[in-house]
């Protein structure tokens, strides 16, 4: 259990580093509507990740249980690098330049209204539809699978990674629990500067992560 937590834990890194926009809006939602808000997209986007990573372990396993073991692994990290080297390029490609200013989306202005249940099923689709993180859950869960075929392992295992992933996301509810109004000027600026700079930040750890990816299944053919 341990070295699948080992394993998955650059993983869950990258995917807690590229929830940049995801984290956007937990800000957003912890600085305008109250705090019930924002926990509920907290708590859909857990349960949007742990989902997917959940149904991978258990197409791994019936696969093992099968006969198939895992020797599709190496193939499917090398499919998900290549995957995401994409998507970082295209992210790279369509960074804000020098004195230009981030476009902002417009279904953003959505927030001020929305309400526990729609940002719960927001949060949730983000968690298990979005490419990005789809991708990096599935990474995640592989490396898992590849680790260790004990159900009772494999989970901890996830719910170590879910956890780790979504620190940055859950980040804004806690530290707005804790401290109160006096956190709302370090979450405004910490909502500039991601909304800033969230395209670079996430076109880096996504090249860095899917060669990472491609040469560990390289290296396992």
């Amino acid at each position: 259990m341990l070295s699948a937590i080992v394993e998955v834990l650059p993983v869950a890194v990258a995917l807690m580093l590229a929830t940049s926009p995801v984290v956007v809006i937990a800000l957003v939602l912890v600085t305008r509507r109250p705090l019930a808000l924002s926990r509920a997209f907290v708590s859909g986007w857990l349960l949007g990740i742990f989902s997917v990573g959940a149904v991978v372990l258990l197409l791994a396993d019936v696969s093992g249980a099968a006969g198939g073991g895992f020797r599709w692994a190496p193939h499917l990290k090398i499919l998900l690098g290549v995957a995401l080297v994409v998507l970082a390029v295209r992210k790279w490609l369509g960074r804000p330049r020098p004195g230009e200013e981030p476009a902002v989306p417009t279904w953003m202005a959505g927030l001020d209204t929305i309400t526990p249940r729609r940002a719960f099923t927001i949060a949730f689709l983000l968690g298990s539809v979005n490419p990005k993180n789809l991708i990096l859950t599935i990474s995640g869960a592989a490396v898992i699978a590849e680790t260790t075929a004990v159900p009772a392992q494999q989970f901890v295992a996830l719910t170590v990674f879910v956890l780790v992933g979504s620190l940055a996301v859950a980040a804004p509810s806690i530290v707005s629990g804790l401290l109160g109004q006096r956190a709302e000027p370090a979450l405004a600026a910490a909502n500039a500067w991601l909304t800033r700079y969230n395209a670079i930040i996430l076109a880096v750890v996504l090249a860095v992560i899917g060669a990472l990816l491609i040469a560990d299944g390289v290296r396992a053919l």
